[in-house]
Formats: structure tokens, sequence, C-alpha cells
């Protein structure tokens, strides 16, 4: 049975935003390159649900350049400050944490345990993440990050 007039909650993400992801994921430039600006120019151009957003896509296939490129194009992607931060810990790839972090530096005077949200990134779940996978490295760099004096813990 189907209502008339009946509206979804939550609007279904274009085509674009599969094959985008999709393409992405498999380092297909030929098929993605076409489909990126005009999925820039889409208002409220939505994630795909089966292969996450463009920039997701992108860290965990470690494709810099193109991170780079989509933390420019999509704006909305400024207001969610986790994901992509955790996305790049899980894939261990620190010069992707650093494109993440982007050009914020220090913040200096900080308390570790008022350094939760700094620079727009919240930097404890990704310190947490790092540390249960072992990438010391990117324990190191998020510490700096938040202008924690790492020679106090060995580092």
């Amino acid at each position: 049975m189907v209502l008339q007039g009946f509206q979804p909650l939550r609007a279904k993400a274009p085509l674009e935003s599969h094959v985008l992801s999709a393409a992405i994921l498999l380092r297909m430039p030929d098929v993605y390159e076409p489909l990126l600006e005009p999925a820039a120019a889409m208002e409220g151009f939505r994630a795909s649900k089966y292969f996450g957003s463009l920039l997701y896509a992108a860290i965990t296939s470690g494709q810099h350049d193109l991170a780079r490129r989509l933390l420019g194009l999509f704006d909305a992607w400024a207001e969610q400050t986790t994901w992509p931060l955790m996305a790049a810990v899980k894939t261990g790839d620190l010069a992707m944490v650093e494109i993440v972090l982007g050009e914020s530096g220090p913040a200096p005077g900080l308390a570790i345990d008022e350094a939760y949200f700094v620079s727009g990134h919240e930097v404890e779940p990704a310190l947490a993440r790092a540390a249960r996978l072992g990438h010391a490295g990117i324990i190191q760099r998020l510490l700096i990050h938040i202008a924690v004096d790492t020679a106090s813990f060995g580092m």
C-alpha cells in the first residue's frame, strides 16, 4: 500500500553520490573527475549511504591530493569535525592526518583536559583511537597539535 503524498523523512542520496564515492574508493579519476564540480554545486548534496562521503572515500583510499581538494570544495564538511580526523587516524597515514588537521597550528597553553575541541577538531577520540591502533607517530602529532609537551611522555 502506498500512501498518497508520502515523503520520506530523509531525502535519498542522488545516484551521483554513489558513483562518485565508489569511483574514488576504486581510484578511478576518469569517472569521478567530471562529476566533482557539478556535485559541489548541488544544493544539499548527500553522501552515499553505501560508500560514505566523498571525503571519507578519499581518506580511506589514501588519496592525499584529492582529500585536500575535497576539503576545499565542500564547505559543509567544516561542521563535521570528528569523522574526517577519526578516519585518517584509522588508516595510520600520518600525512593524511596532517591534511585533515590542515593549516591550523598548535593551540598554545592548553592542558590536555582542555584540548577536547581544538582548531575545529575533536582530538580526544582521535587520540584514543590512535592509541588503540598503536600509531605512535599520529599520537605525537595530535599531542603537538594541542600543544602538549610530548617530552614529558618520553616521545
